[in-house]
């Protein structure tokens, strides 16, 4: 882990796993923020310093690893074509089945016999997404 001033103690990246982390500052100003050099994932910085530190580190503990696969995609460097079904997955380990709709992930659960239930999921929470993976089947196995 680097720093400008000292070495502080951050917990490894949720997303990757990896410890090669950098706290930094935008220029002089107090807008501090974590990120990962192995994903490459980053904080928001509108941060003091310890809040940054406070933050990276609590999210470290909540957060799931994801799940191995190559499909998964990093939401930074690649987002899926507007209003095309995907599953997504979270940083609070759930993964979701539904569409990116301008900035919003929309998602939809029915019930059986229930009218369906839209809702959305805050950007900021989505880590990763990959293509829903073929249907099965119709042929039974041998």
């Amino acid at each position: 882990m680097t720093d400008k001033n000292q070495e502080v103690e951050l917990l490894p990246c949720p997303f990757c796993g990896s410890q090669d982390l950098m706290l930094d500052s935008l220029g002089d100003s107090d807008d501090w923020f974590v990120s990962c050099n192995g994903c490459e994932i980053q904080q928001i910085a509108n941060y003091t310093r310890e809040i940054a530190i406070e933050r990276w580190n609590k999210r470290a503990t909540l957060s799931h690893p994801i799940p191995h696969s190559s499909d998964w995609i990093l939401c930074p460097e690649r987002l899926p074509a507007q209003h095309s079904t995907v599953l997504f997955y979270t940083n609070e380990g759930m993964t979701e089945m539904g569409m990116l709709s301008g900035e919003d992930w929309i998602c939809e659960r029915t019930a059986p016999q229930d009218e369906p239930i839209v809702y959305d999921v805050d950007s900021e929470r989505v880590t990763h997404w990959r293509e829903l993976p073929p249907a099965p089947s119709s042929k039974e196995p041998k």
